[in-house]
């Protein structure tokens, strides 16, 4: 009778310690809540990202507002949730548990493309968990962006590419393609291109087997790199 009040109390006292550590903060920063990037990339993705650990609770157990963004007016800039991909800096949402890196582990990053005008865009969210208020952080993005280089922009505006997709990628350009890349929204190469023919000033290309979603579209012209970003329907 005595072992089964003894087991009875170390279950309470565990159940109460459980409550008492997921009532505490759980979000944990393994590099920082803040980004401070400078760089002269065009186009970015996964440097972008502040990555952050949800400790005892769940990725869907938390949701994100925007509380301000200062954007370069010439920079293209949109925002990625766990990997879901959003059209624009959306003001409020929430984290899905099917995203991301595991259960516990999220980040919020940036599709952005400069197309090579120096600038600084600076971008603030708020992540909170919806089940316990003491448990939320600021994150900010300071993004700058210097160019090196010595890039003609008549070259980004004479490449056009039809969305949204379907079986086969239609780009439109002044000159052919030395080379295409494809990426997912969580910015995995997923094909690449060589040469690929161009007739007419199109470029056709055959795609294999792919998920609706966003993609993130790269080639290289006269020895450029560009970016667009694709829209792959089923």
């Amino acid at each position: 009778m005595i072992k089964k009040m003894l087991i009875v109390r170390m279950l309470i006292l565990i159940t109460i310690l459980i409550q008492y550590s997921k009532s505490q903060a759980q979000l944990r920063f393994p590099n920082g809540n803040v980004l401070d990037l400078r760089t002269s990339n065009n186009f970015l993705y996964l440097e972008t990202r502040i990555l952050f650990n949800t400790g005892e609770y769940k990725s869907s157990d938390y949701n994100w507002v925007k509380l301000s963004d200062s954007l370069d007016p010439n920079w293209f800039v949109t925002a990625c949730f766990n990997g879901e991909c959003r059209t624009e800096l959306s003001p409020n949402g929430s984290f899905l548990s099917d995203y991301g890196i595991d259960d516990t582990t999220c980040f919020i990053a940036f599709h952005v493309e400069t197309y090579d005008f120096d600038g600084k865009s600076v971008i603030k969210y708020r992540v909170y968990n919806k089940n316990n208020i003491s448990d939320q952080s600021d994150l900010i993005f300071n993004i700058t962006f210097e160019d090196k280089s010595n890039i003609d922009m008549n070259e980004a505006s004479t490449f056009r590419v039809m969305n949204p997709v379907r079986n086969e990628i239609i780009i439109e350009s002044k000159d052919s393609l030395q080379e295409v890349l494809l990426y997912d929204n969580l910015g995995r190469l997923v094909s690449s291109w060589d040469n690929a023919v161009f007739e007419n000033g199109r470029t056709r290309i055959s795609l294999p087997p792919l998920n609706g979603g966003l993609f993130v579209l790269r080639v290289r012209m006269n020895g450029l790199w560009l970016s667009r970003k694709i829209q792959m329907s089923n």
